[in-house]
């Protein structure tokens, strides 16, 4: 598991967003609130965006996958775990503690 702080406040612009992607060479961060974690948001929602004109001062808040996959790990199993990221593509499965 990647325990390198790839985690993004709601609260941040856009332009945070990127600048922290392109420091950590990540694709995609989490999202959290109050050290909650309520969803990911990857590059390609960020071009989304500024494909719209969105400007990059606007806050991320309604950028993020909301309904993002994660496993609570408790339940984590490494094998399961890879089968899921190779059948459904993805670029990230945060693996969350009980409070997420």
């Amino acid at each position: 598991m990647n325990k390198i702080n790839n985690t993004i406040s709601v609260n941040s612009s856009i332009k945070e967003t990127l600048r922290k992607m392109s420091d950590l060479g990540e694709k995609c961060l989490l999202v959290v609130d109050k050290n909650k974690f309520i969803g990911t948001l990857s590059d390609g929602d960020i071009r989304k965006a500024l494909l719209k004109n969105i400007n990059l001062n606007k806050k991320i808040r309604n950028l993020y996958n909301q309904k993002a996959y994660y496993v609570f790990k408790k339940n984590y199993n490494e094998e399961n775990l890879k089968k899921t990221f190779l059948n459904k593509k993805f670029d990230i499965i945060p693996v969350l503690n009980n409070d997420k």
